[in-house]
């Protein structure tokens, strides 16, 4: 099963845990060629397969732009740790609500920092 095939279904699954399955098309492309059921299972089977492959320490992360978790140079999405919220008016610098998204290479230990303003 290739991703342009079942797109639709892939994105609304992926974006119920916080990933733009558009973002990682050959990371799902690859995902998908190791499925073997039909079209009827592809929910349950994503939707247990997803948050293991982008996974969270606890909470999925609450993007306020568009989804951009970091991946390895390989292509392996990052651990979410958590984000923290900075409200508009905290600190000069930033004019709007910002939000801190850290992730952590769980082979290495390298942490990764996304920050979004709106």
């Amino acid at each position: 099963m290739k991703f342009d095939d079942v797109f639709a279904e892939v994105m609304a699954i992926a974006d119920r845990f916080g990933v733009r399955a558009d973002n990682h098309e050959q990371l799902f492309d690859s995902m998908l060629e190791d499925y073997a059921g039909d079209a009827a299972g592809l929910d349950r089977w994503l939707s247990e397969g997803i948050p293991r492959l982008f996974s969270a320490l606890r909470d999925r992360p609450v993007w306020i732009q568009e989804e951009e978790w970091p991946t390895t140079t390989d292509g392996h999405p990052l651990t979410f740790v958590g984000q923290f919220d900075v409200p508009s008016g905290t600190f000069p610098v930033f004019h709007d609500d910002v939000v801190f998204y850290l992730f952590v290479d769980q082979a290495s230990g390298e942490p990764e920092i996304v920050l979004q303003e709106a």
